[in-house]
């Protein structure tokens, strides 16, 4: 679940197992909470840069270790990455079993939707059905998430016929199936597919680039807040635009989650016409800032994650209109000025209120290991957690 880089059309809590809170007038579903947590962070034998005592499990309703790959050849799935051995899988699943919580699999990132294409093709289809079922009954998983990224109008009938399949062979709700989409995808498979799945998590996230026709802009805030892109006149991306897209084909709300980013977006220096550098959103540029997305909250080595490198108190802004964190860095030089933008605990505070507005299924963190500081658990499932106990009082 690597962020995109096209233009379409041209982080904690007690186990949430979907626990009632009822009313006399109605009842209301708590939303899920999955959380992809990215093997190659943990790597053999639980000893990576983020170990899984790090992790509450008890945070969240489904923990996805990521990812294994589809193949071109038989028998159609590459098990042989990102550290997905056999026993990182015993241990995850038995820490998240261990907490109340389901443990899924990754199958798929970006960049795959080649060997998605080939494995899908009517010959091997059943094939890679089976490997990946096969895979999850043996290792001991809850059911299976499906990445196909980037998924374009040509390969949605063999999307949904691996959906479909797959619900065929890993039966509701002994298993779970859950999807990804995205900002530019043909929207309309996915109300087609939608009663084959229980979440289709959208990644609402890296969602700004330097490209001609945009300005600055937000790495995945709730709402656009009025603010048009100068090239199209279209509503800035942020959560509620997507919903939106999603729900206009015909989607339904409960099975959407929006998602949240581990991380951040960092743009850098550039010329605006006043000679100055990009320092916040919605900033036109003469000469381009550089952009580096999927920037982690945290690093290992203690010093090029956001809070590490960037953050003081003195840069930190929040938009009430759009609901996003950033920093702001004015420097003497344009070349030294940033606009960053990640969230934080009251975004993450600010989407959660969004999906009990809008009735939507939950949030989805990725990647967990992006947010991990190197020692004690995860901050970012703290603020989570705290959320979740304060809106189910």
């Amino acid at each position: 679940m690597i962020g995109r880089r096209f233009l379409p059309g041209a982080v904690p809590a007690i186990y949430l197992s979907l626990v009632m809170i009822a009313s006399t007038t109605h009842a209301q579903v708590q939303p899920w909470v999955t959380c992809y947590i990215g093997g190659w962070n943990l790597n053999t034998d639980d000893n990576g840069s983020m170990p899984l005592s790090a992790v509450d499990f008890s945070a969240m309703t489904v923990a996805d270790h990521m990812a294994i790959l589809p193949s071109e050849y038989s028998p159609f799935i590459n098990t042989n990455v990102n550290g997905m051995t056999a026993e990182n899988s015993r241990k995850l699943i038995a820490a998240a079993h261990a907490a109340g919580t389901k443990a899924t699999v990754t199958v798929g990132s970006w960049n795959t939707e080649g060997a998605f294409r080939v494995a899908c093709a009517q010959n091997n289809l059943a094939g890679f059905v089976s490997s990946i079922v096969s895979f999850v009954k043996d290792r001991g998983y809850d059911g299976v998430d499906i990445d196909w990224e980037p998924l374009t109008l040509p390969d949605t009938a063999r999307y949904a016929s691996l959906i479909r399949a797959l619900r065929a062979a890993l039966p509701s709700p002994k298993y779970l199936l859950t999807t990804t989409g995205a900002w530019g995808e043909p929207y309309g498979v996915f109300a087609d597919i939608q009663e084959y799945v229980d979440q289709i998590n959208l990644m609402t996230y890296d969602l700004s680039w330097a490209s001609p026709g945009y300005n600055t802009w937000y790495n995945g805030c709730v709402y656009s807040n009025g603010v048009t892109v100068p090239g199209n006149g279209l509503p800035a991306p942020s959560c509620d635009y997507i919903v939106g897209l999603f729900e206009d084909a015909g989607v339904n709300s409960s099975k959407l989650g929006i998602g949240s980013l581990c991380g951040g977006t960092v743009w850098k220096g550039g010329v605006m016409r006043d000679g100055k550098g990009v320092t916040g959103p919605n900033q036109a540029w003469v000469v381009p800032p550089t952009v580096t997305s999927d920037v982690p909250l945290y690093s290992p080595d203690g010093k090029s994650g956001i809070m590490q490198k960037y953050f003081e108190p003195q840069y930190y802004h929040w938009d009430q209109g759009a609901e996003a964190a950033y920093l702001s860095i004015d420097s003497l030089v344009s070349f030294n000025d940033y606009f960053i933008s990640f969230d934080d605990a009251s975004s993450i505070s600010a989407k959660f209120a969004y999906v009990r507005k809008k009735h939507l299924g939950g949030i989805m963190l990725y990647e967990l290991g992006m947010a991990y500081p190197g020692h004690g658990t995860l901050p970012i499932l703290r603020v989570v957690k705290s959320e979740i106990l304060e809106n189910a009082k």
